[in-house]
């Protein structure tokens, strides 16, 4: 690109170099495509659509689906009860996080809320049922379930959700 000497005036940046419109544009231009939702790679919010529906199906059949019964029986459950809430209340926070945000997490809809609610839910089952035990069989998963919520709340629920249409 060649630039004659009375054009100059018209391609100095702001930083005062005399330089190409094209270069001062694109250098201003950076920061704003770095944090445009749609600059990603279509193949990073396809693994988060995965991440999703595999993190979200499995918290829910492995958890939530089981508590459904224990909710809606007649009987006392056993249920562990780390604040003395009571057994009936203490399993339908459990549900709201295990039950209902992991299927939100699985269409991608409020996910970010749903992950905090999963987050600290499973952070106590973890701490105050398991003290935060990764030997045993089901500490090991709780951790893996935190990182999965943790991670989710941190990346968002990416271009193939309910979240990104509204």
């Amino acid at each position: 690109y060649e630039i004659r000497p009375h054009d100059w005036s018209s391609y100095v940046c702001s930083s005062g170099l005399v330089t190409c419109n094209l270069i001062c544009d694109q250098m201003t231009a950076m920061p704003n495509k770095f944090f445009q939702f749609n600059s990603r790679p279509i193949s990073v919010d396809l693994g988060l659509l995965i991440f999703r529906v595999v993190f979200g199906v499995d918290l829910f059949v492995k958890h939530g689906l089981f508590k459904i019964p224990l909710l809606l029986g007649s009987a006392t459950p056993q249920f562990p009860d780390p604040f003395h809430l009571g057994t009936r209340l203490t399993i339908a926070i459990a549900f709201l996080s295990d039950g209902i945000c992991s299927l939100l997490a699985v269409m991608g809809l409020g996910t970010r809320i749903a992950s905090v609610i999963m987050i600290l839910n499973l952070t106590v089952a973890w701490g105050m049922v398991y003290k935060f035990s990764v030997a045993q069989p089901t500490g090991e998963m709780l951790a893996l379930y935190l990182a999965g919520a943790v991670a989710l709340f941190l990346t968002g629920p990416g271009r193939f959700s309910i979240d990104s249409r509204r």
